[in-house]
């Protein structure tokens, strides 16, 4: 009887799982459409994007992970006028956890590889923003199709394609909005108050994530949302 009553239940999860996974592969389609010379021929290009990401983010990045290559922590970047500091700064994201595994995980023989994996954490940061733009808007009441609808055109608009090929770090800021988002609405309706501490710390954690991903104005846009 037990089985029974329960069983509709894990139809719904298995349904609700499903639709998010086919919005995640929505998302790799579409990138690889739009990016496709990133992922199926980055020798003919030598950085991903202009202007920021070809002159700043592309060689700050190849210098992080030739170094982490060597064994050495880059502290100080002596390449840069007569020195200067260089894992402080926020936007070499060096203490952002996702940056850090992609870094140790790419051997940065030449600025393609790490071109490819900045192209492959913009990836997982844009399926990042749209599953939670997805799970923001169903929290708020919205059906699955229109839910659907607001995850894809958030994740293509504009702005957020701008981060892939011009300003990497405001794209990896910005993807953990919606998640922090879905948290903090998750602890204002719990009725235990065990659950809504929970909840803000699982928020908090990611709030923490998001500051380390190096653009400090979007954590303040989140806070005052």
């Amino acid at each position: 009887m037990q089985s029974n009553a329960t069983r509709p239940e894990v139809l719904r999860t298995r349904r609700g799982l499903g639709v998010y996974v086919l919005l995640a592969a929505s998302v790799v389609v579409l990138f690889g459409c739009a990016f496709r010379s990133l992922i199926l021929d980055p020798d003919s290009i030598r950085l991903a994007g202009s202007a920021d990401m070809n002159w700043f983010f592309g060689p700050m990045q190849f210098f992080f992970d030739s170094r982490l290559d060597l064994g050495d922590f880059p502290l100080w970047n002596s390449m840069t006028y007569a020195g200067m500091p260089f894992a402080a700064h926020p936007l070499v994201m060096a203490f952002y956890p996702p940056n850090l595994v992609r870094s140790l995980m790419v051997t940065a023989n030449a600025p393609v590889d790490t071109l490819f994996s900045l192209s492959m954490l913009s990836l997982f940061h844009l399926v990042l923003l749209a599953l939670g733009m997805f799970g923001l808007a169903k929290e708020e009441g919205l059906s699955p199709s229109t839910a659907a609808v607001v995850a894809l055109s958030t994740t293509f608009s504009h702005p957020v394609l701008f981060g892939v090929v011009w300003n990497i770090a405001f794209l990896y800021t910005v993807s953990w909005v919606p998640v922090i988002l879905i948290c903090l609405a998750k602890a204002a309706s719990a009725e235990e108050l065990r659950r809504r501490i929970g909840w803000l710390i699982i928020g908090g954690l990611l709030y923490g994530l998001q500051i380390l991903a190096g653009v400090h104005q979007v954590p303040v846009y989140a806070t005052l949302a």
